[in-house]
């Protein structure tokens, strides 16, 4: 299975768009995405984004994402009519169930971005929104079917 994330500037910076609202530039625009080589048997997708630098770095994480799909949009996330039917957004970093850039502040060194893709053997997690992100890690991986990583360099702008 692979994953592209066609915003990606120069193949691995993310945009400042993606970049958290307190970031010069930053709007908290979910990152567009696009997958294929899709694993037989799988019935849905979960996508998580991870500030690999931050000490608790989960910007995004959303589930039940239809099999049929091959990407997502970007800026779907925190509206219900633009994510695709039946997905589900969990609580960010930040607290919120939408997705939340990274901040890089003045002076830290250029932030790890981790996107993983996952193809799942099951349509639908059995898991909140509010569910801890360990436990929602445990409640896929016996579903995990295959795996798929990229990574991007979040830097500030200004």
């Amino acid at each position: 299975m692979n994953l592209i994330c066609p915003a990606l500037l120069s193949a691995k910076f993310l945009p400042a768009r993606s970049m958290n609202h307190t970031v010069a530039g930053g709007k908290d625009v979910s990152p567009p995405f696009l997958w294929g080589s899709i694993p037989p048997g799988t019935k849905s997708f979960a996508l998580c984004i991870t500030d690999l630098d931050a000490e608790r770095g989960v910007l995004w994480f959303v589930a039940n994402i239809p099999a049929e799909l091959r990407g997502l949009n970007e800026d779907v996330s925190g509206a219900l009519d633009r994510l695709p039917a039946g997905s589900l957004e969990f609580r960010n970093v930040y607290g919120d169930l939408r997705y939340g850039g990274p901040i890089v502040r003045p002076g830290d060194e250029p932030h790890r971005i981790g996107f993983q893709l996952w193809a799942l053997s099951i349509p639908t997690l059995e898991a909140g929104p509010f569910t801890p992100h360990p436990d929602r890690l445990s409640s896929i991986g016996p579903f995990i079917i295959e795996t798929a990583t990229l990574e991007a360099i979040a830097t500030r702008t200004v």
